[in-house]
């Protein structure tokens, strides 16, 4: 018979406990809403990338000619959004994965972002008023969502999780249809909204 230990789950010199089954490690927050935000952004990016072949075919009736840059070909400015994707899919893909770096490139990432976000509010009214919308849209994200999920990856127990996490525990916490699932279908809705919008206008 196990005898209990006198000393389980009080602290030592004023120390807290170490977790146990009964008292499991804090878990991090917004990692599903970073992955997603960072696959919409590669989304936009592959979205884009087809805009910009079929532009090409309805202007010049071939895919190979000048895009909507002027003087960039289609094809390398198509490949520029491929590569865009691939990095960005791979972030998102490292974030899922508890990668430490990628925790660090996304903070920095959503806070310069925030910034410039409040930066761009009085420009954002300017061109609202002239009827253009687009700037609208990107300004809500700037100054919503994106300042959310900083405050999320910012928070104590979501950097300890990403500084202590191995790529199997991680993989395990977020995999399954129940995860997969919502963070796809709202990356690929968000990107090709984002990419339709900036379109029109």
């Amino acid at each position: 018979m196990k005898v209990p230990t006198p000393n389980a789950g009080k602290t030592v010199q004023g120390q807290p406990a170490r977790p146990t089954a009964a008292t499991p490690a804090a878990q991090p927050r917004g990692v599903g809403t970073a992955v997603a935000f960072t696959w919409a952004l590669a989304a936009q990016m592959l979205t884009a990338a087809v805009f910009a072949v079929a532009d090409a075919v309805q202007r010049h009736g071939h895919p190979i000619m000048n895009g909507p840059a002027a003087g960039v070909p289609t094809p390398l400015l198509v490949l520029g959004y491929l590569i865009a994707a691939g990095i960005l899919i791979g972030i998102g893909e490292a974030l899922r994965l508890g990668r430490r770096w990628a925790w660090v490139l996304l903070v920095a990432l959503t806070a310069a972002l925030s910034i410039a976000g409040l930066v761009m509010v009085f420009t954002t009214a300017q061109l609202v008023a002239l009827h253009n919308f687009w700037p609208l849209y990107v300004q809500v994200i700037l100054v919503g969502l994106v300042p959310y999920i900083l405050y999320c990856l910012m928070q104590p127990e979501t950097s300890e999780w990403y500084a202590t996490v191995s790529a199997v525990a991680a993989r395990l916490r977020h995999s399954g249809l129940g995860w997969y699932a919502p963070t796809i279908i709202t990356a690929v809705i968000g990107g090709f909204l984002t990419a339709w919008i900036e379109r029109l206008y």
